[in-house]
């Protein structure tokens, strides 16, 4: 939530007083995909995250699922979210100040979806290594997780949905997946170099110039 918060915030300081402004710009961009989004919401998929228990299930399920009905699911469910949000909540850091709740409770929902889906990714990856009979058999299985959620990342990107985008790289930069070396030793150079595409994007450097400029394209 935090990442959020903090490019959330840096956005909105650079651009005083055109706060409003940005926030347009932004709304433009999801509605300009979200004709499709509509047509894709017609498929028999499931919009919310799985739930997070112990062999649950979620693994098999990702493993099968195709990531742009995916992408799709989470674009079809997330831009209920953020349409929902009003101009008014952004303006003067209303979401981080007392009174939150009352004053910016759809920028807070999005923030939620933000921390859930970043602990999804990391559990997600995590149970698949379950049930392997081997550490090299489990790591090659989160590996290919990870892999898988990468290129759902980069869908997400590409369907302008930088919130989902940036909850996934959230994940995969968690503690849990991070410390993981044998794993990341599996993963591919093209995934590896996917992802350091999209942290590039997504880096907090120059106000986050580069995702600002991703916006503005």
């Amino acid at each position: 939530g935090q990442l959020l918060r903090g490019f959330m915030e840096s956005i909105l300081k650079v651009h005083v007083p055109s706060q409003h402004k940005l926030f347009l710009s932004v709304l433009r961009k999801f509605k300009s995909s979200s004709k499709k989004q509509r047509r894709l919401a017609s498929l028999n998929v499931v919009a919310t995250l799985p739930k997070l228990t112990k062999r649950s299930g979620v693994v098999k399920s990702f493993d099968k699922a195709d990531v742009r009905k995916l992408a799709a699911c989470i674009n079809s469910y997330e831009f209920g979210v953020f349409e929902a949000i009003q101009p008014r909540e952004c303006f003067g850091l209303a979401w981080s100040k007392d009174g939150r709740e009352q004053s910016s409770p759809n920028v807070l929902a999005l923030v939620q979806r933000f921390n859930k889906m970043s602990t999804w990714v990391a559990a997600t990856i995590l149970e698949a290594g379950d049930g392997e009979k081997s550490a090299s058999k489990a790591a090659s299985a989160r590996a290919r997780a990870i892999k898988k959620m990468v290129n759902l990342a980069h869908e997400l990107y590409e369907r302008h949905n930088f919130n989902a985008t940036m909850g996934i790289l959230a994940g995969l930069s968690s503690n849990a997946i991070y410390r993981l070396q044998v794993t990341w030793a599996k993963v591919d150079n093209k995934t590896h170099n996917k992802r350091e595409g999209l942290v590039d994007v997504f880096s907090s450097a120059k106000s986050w110039k580069a995702l600002r400029e991703r916006i503005h394209a």
